[in-house]
């Protein structure tokens, strides 16, 4: 601090009156100044929060599920939460296994890997089967597992590719899917889950987010669910950088 704040410290109605020491009127102006600036994160917090836009929706089977208006879209982005009693290499695995991700991807009825472009890098064409009347979608997207911290992100978006088979009922668009996993204590990994995908056709956006509406809970019940199977295994997470 400056000699002119010292000085201005020595004037300070409430220095003079308790005859205090500089270091002590000093320890008071950063106590206030410190409280200020509590409050006025306390109070911004809220508003953070609700900038981003996500209304809470549900609570169900310990997952919190959201919605968000999307700007220049009929569909909105839906997303979930939770925590589960299983390690981040487990449901890793889970993320990255083909093979059992008819398992618990709900509707899912066909499953292939394009091109495997790296360990954590995968092109991938998938079918989900939907009710009489509704015609079957098909994406192609790409996979990609990154590191973040001492956590990972699954990034998943619509692409194409040469190898891709022909579209069964109405190829669907997969603007945005996000898994991010965050270690919780010994064991538990809390894991969260964002989508906005476009199934194209006729369907009115009414129904499409009807119908999308329960995905956050299907989904990260069915990775807890597989979590626990004997069979599970662990996917290292990718390096960092």
């Amino acid at each position: 601090m400056s000699r002119v704040w010292w000085n201005a410290l020595d004037q300070e109605p409430f220095v003079k009156y308790n005859k205090r020491p500089r270091s002590q009127a000093l320890g008071v102006f950063m106590r206030i100044r410190l409280s200020i600036v509590w409050v006025f994160l306390l109070t911004a917090l809220p508003g953070l929060i609700q900038a981003k836009g996500w209304e809470e929706i549900g609570n169900e089977d310990g997952v919190k599920s959201f919605r968000k208006d999307v700007p220049g879209s009929k569909i909105v982005a839906f997303s979930g939460e939770t925590v589960i009693k299983a390690s981040m290499e487990r449901i890793l695995w889970v993320l990255m296994s083909n093979e059992h991700r008819k398992k618990w991807v709900h509707r899912l009825k066909d499953s292939r890997v394009l091109e495997r472009k790296s360990k954590y890098s995968a092109i991938i064409y998938q079918e989900f089967g939907l009710p009489i009347p509704i015609s079957n979608r098909d994406y192609v997207y790409q996979a990609d597992v990154k590191r973040s911290g001492t956590g990972a992100i699954v990034d998943i978006r619509s692409t194409t590719h040469p190898k891709a088979p022909k579209t069964v009922g109405v190829r669907a668009y997969l603007r945005r899917c996000q898994y991010v996993l965050e270690p919780r204590g010994p064991g538990e990994t809390f894991i969260r889950v964002e989508v906005h995908t476009d199934p194209k056709g006729l369907l009115p956006s009414w129904l499409v987010n009807l119908i999308q509406k329960k995905w956050p809970l299907n989904t990260l019940s069915g990775i807890r669910k597989m979590t626990q199977k004997t069979y599970a295994q662990e996917v290292a997470l990718p390096p960092e950088g």
